[in-house]
């Protein structure tokens, strides 16, 4: 007996998407911070990310709303300025040049 198999498929190339601007520009060292990223060609993929270039580097999911907007939350890193880049599959990064600063938020202990 032979058996003959036939997949159809498609293969859609799409451009990579690009990140032009990131609001805001810093957040709290404990994370939490929603980070909009604008830019292009963004699309509703569930393994679309965000990398924060913390040590060590830390993947987020990112949400998608529109072609032009994706959120990410920020996580918990140390005080400091990090890369902020973005994966469509979680392997492959697509560098976006632009950077997060953490700043640690003052506690007061007492009021006089």
């Amino acid at each position: 007996m032979v058996y003959r198999v036939v997949i159809d498929f498609s293969l859609i190339y799409v451009d990579s998407p690009s990140v032009t601007q990131l609001t805001p520009l810093h957040g709290d060292d404990s994370g939490g911070t929603i980070v909009s990223l604008l830019g292009s060609g963004f699309f509703d993929v569930p393994t679309f990310s965000c990398q924060f270039d913390c040590s060590p580097v830390t993947q987020v999911t990112a949400t998608y709303i529109s072609n032009t907007v994706i959120i990410c939350q920020a996580p918990s890193c140390i005080s400091g300025t990090v890369a902020l880049d973005i994966s469509i599959n979680t392997v492959d990064v697509i560098v976006t040049g632009l950077s997060f600063t953490y700043e640690s938020t003052a506690v007061l202990d007492i009021l006089v």
